[in-house]
């Protein structure tokens, strides 16, 4: 994933309610998944992209509420998920990933929809405010930290 990615879901991560941080994990896997398809089969590109989509995975098995019904049967969708990528990492190729991507990005987006419904606060109250924008340079990012530090840590 290249640094500006990197940087894009970080800023979304410090300004994401619970709904919005599972959305954000369903990205990243996808990014994941993107990365996993243009990489060459036994590469290191193609085992790290692998493994970094399967944590993302087992972070969203994580978190779900296995007392209720949908919460058992969307980890089912999650296994089903993981048993692809292992599929991939053993066979070397990416022949039935894009059932797993298929069945994540119809989640990403049903997870999508109900963050417009979730009226929970944002879950880092202490992060700073960063604001992004193009300069006069050709492909570079200036990020504005505005009060950095003045609002950090805890507070007592």
């Amino acid at each position: 994933m290249t640094d500006a990615k990197k940087q894009d879901f970080m800023l979304r991560i410090t300004g994401a309610n619970r709904t919005g941080l599972v959305v954000i994990l369903y990205d990243m896997f996808l990014e994941y998944m993107n990365e996993l398809k243009a990489a060459v089969p036994g590469s290191g590109d193609f085992k790290k992209a692998i493994d970094y989509s399967r944590n993302v995975l087992l972070e969203l098995m994580d978190s779900l509420n296995m007392k209720t019904e949908i919460g058992k049967n969307t980890y089912s969708l999650y296994r089903f998920a993981d048993r692809r990528l292992i599929m991939a990492s053993i066979r070397q190729n990416t022949e039935r990933v894009d059932e797993a991507v298929s069945i994540m990005q119809r989640l990403r987006d049903a997870y999508a929809k109900s963050v417009e419904n979730d009226d929970s606060p944002v879950l880092m109250q202490n992060a700073e405010v960063a604001y992004a924008g193009m300069t006069y340079g050709p492909g570079e990012l200036n990020t504005d930290y505005s009060g950095a530090g003045a609002n950090r840590g805890y507070l007592a």
